[in-house]
């Protein structure tokens, strides 16, 4: 098992300014922090890109299906469109894994708005976001984090 970490974002497509820093940097930065702890753990990690890298939704998705194994975790770090803290997991599984990473984080003083499932308007059978819809039959989460103030 591995953890697949995807900083969202990257290359043209660069989010929001945050503290004189472009979204895709920061978290191109916390993702490579994220893979380096939980390396040092023993947690076996592969980040979806090490640089400045420009991918689509499609993209993004083509390349975790091609090197994932079905037991793999899958996490994209992105920032909330209406600054909250949470995380949004498939509706293929329970929420388990992120009750987890929701008690983990608030035992080192994080607080999580709230972790929840998203459904497709058009078709309340599939998920909301690609990289949760099309990476089944994996853990596939997405964190989705407040504006930064402290870097």
């Amino acid at each position: 098992m591995k953890v697949i970490i995807d900083p969202y974002r990257g290359g043209t497509d660069t989010g929001k300014y945050i503290n004189n820093q472009y979204e895709k940097n920061i978290l191109l930065d916390l993702s490579k922090y994220m893979s380096e702890k939980l390396n040092e753990k023993g947690i076996n990690t592969e980040l979806l890109r090490n640089s400045d890298l420009s991918l689509t939704d499609e993209e993004r998705n083509s390349i975790i299906n091609e090197i994932k194994n079905n037991d793999d975790i899958i996490i994209q770090n992105r920032f909330s469109e209406d600054n909250e803290f949470d995380i949004i997991y498939p509706l293929r599984s329970k929420d388990a894994l992120s009750v987890s990473i929701t008690n983990e984080l608030e035992n080192n003083g994080i607080t999580v708005d709230k972790y929840y499932q998203r459904r497709l308007p058009t078709n309340t059978m599939l998920d909301y976001y690609s990289v949760i819809r099309n990476t089944s039959p994996n853990e596939t989460i997405i964190i989705e984090y407040k504006d930064l103030t402290n870097y």
